[in-house]
């Protein structure tokens, strides 16, 4: 996330795909993967959503997120107000940039359960991404007072840093890492943080540490990158962005660095986790290293 590309979940699963090459063998009447699935099913309703549940992940996880979106509608339809259903069907809407949708989706499982914690987190995940973090707030503070959830705090902190708190936002990190003491996207949306806050020198420090470790890969170089662009070490931060990016990207990376340092801190928080656009990243000249964002879009994995 967060808030939240906020991007995406692509990892196959043999037994999901499956469903999915089921799905293609639609009757001809109703060509829809729907309506195989649904066939397949039998007429339960419940034995209907699971297998369209089963088809919904299988083509989030293969990267068909409009078919995946399909299919958890019809989902949700034959099971309304299912917590697990809403949630996946809002973060998939997320992934597609439907924020809008995804918001409606959570409101409506809401509707059926004012305590549902996930649909209140995933609710203000998609408010952030809607750049209204303080009807945000309102949705974490409310899924708190019934659940501590270091996810809770990481999103939190992204509202604050949108509504130009820093210093809110990094004890809302803080009190995240208390509860998951070495989460990746708590670490870096703090030294992000830090970074709005003008404070570079332990922001970078910061996210040293998190490349240096056995799991980073681009995407963390590439916010360290741009933190060395933001406190205007353009040199430094050109050499990271080679690391993955061709001499292109180098340069458009470096200038639009330079545009964010002169953006207000609330507007800066906005780019910097996702709510504005960001430049365009087109395939890394590495091969073996996926395509990185600029940000971890504040960390609001589902």
């Amino acid at each position: 996330m967060s808030p939240t590309r906020m991007t995406p979940f692509r990892f196959a699963r043999a037994l999901l795909l499956a469903s999915v090459a089921l799905s293609a063998a639609a009757c001809a009447d109703d060509p829809s993967p729907g309506a195989s699935l649904r066939a397949s099913a039998g007429n339960e309703p419940g034995s209907a959503a699971a297998a369209l549940l089963r088809g919904a992940r299988g083509a989030r996880d293969s990267g068909d997120l409009a078919n995946a979106v399909m299919l958890y509608k019809n989902a949700y339809e034959l099971a309304p107000g299912r917590a697990d259903i809403a949630a996946e069907l809002g973060q998939t809407l997320a992934a597609v940039g439907a924020n809008n949708e995804a918001a409606d989706v959570y409101r409506d499982a809401l509707a059926n359960n004012p305590k549902n914690t996930e649909a209140l987190r995933g609710l203000g995940n998609a408010l952030i991404a809607l750049n209204q973090p303080r009807l945000a707030l309102e949705q974490f503070q409310a899924a708190l007072a019934l659940k501590p959830d270091s996810r809770l705090f990481n999103s939190m902190g992204v509202a604050h840093d949108m509504s130009g708190d820093s210093q809110t936002a990094q004890a809302s990190y803080r009190s995240g890492l208390t509860l998951a003491a070495n989460d990746p996207s708590l670490r870096n949306n703090l030294a992000l943080s830090m970074a709005l806050a003008g404070d570079y020198d332990q922001s970078i420090t910061m996210l040293a540490k998190l490349v240096d470790e056995p799991r980073a890969g681009a995407r963390t170089r590439q916010n360290l990158a741009l933190v060395y662009g933001l406190a205007g070490r353009s040199q430094e931060a050109a050499k990271l962005i080679r690391i993955d990016f061709d001499e292109r990207t180098v340069q458009n990376n470096l200038a639009y660095y330079e545009t964010l340092r002169g953006m207000a801190q609330s507007r800066r928080a906005a780019a910097i986790f996702g709510v504005a656009t960001l430049p365009p990243m087109p395939p890394p000249k590495r091969p073996d290293v996926a395509v990185p964002e600029t940000t971890d879009n504040a960390g609001l994995a589902p």
